[in-house]
């Protein structure tokens, strides 16, 4: 999740998880969340959002809030190569 728009409480949105067990919950083969530190004013506190979600349920994830930045394919495309790298060794 790159530059979440999430809109209302994450906790909401992944309502759904909490109710599963934890072998649903830790079925997940690699969940990324990152942002920009200079991304739109609502994009930064959502990706933030998500990631206490994500640590609140245990869900094993990596965070990541890099320097500069906008929500542009340019700070994505660092997102996808550390992605596609942490993914693949999977």
């Amino acid at each position: 999740m790159w530059s979440a728009a999430v809109t209302g409480d994450p906790a909401l949105l992944l309502s759904g998880l909490t109710a599963t067990d934890d072998k649903v919950r830790h079925s997940f083969l690699y969940v990324q969340v990152a942002v920009g530190e200079k991304d739109d004013l609502h994009l930064q506190p959502s990706s933030e959002g998500l990631d206490a979600v994500l640590t609140s349920l245990k869900i094993d994830h990596d965070f990541a809030e890099t320097p500069g930045g906008t929500h542009s394919w340019l700070l994505w495309r660092g997102y996808l190569v550390d992605f596609l790298a942490k993914f693949s060794a999977l």
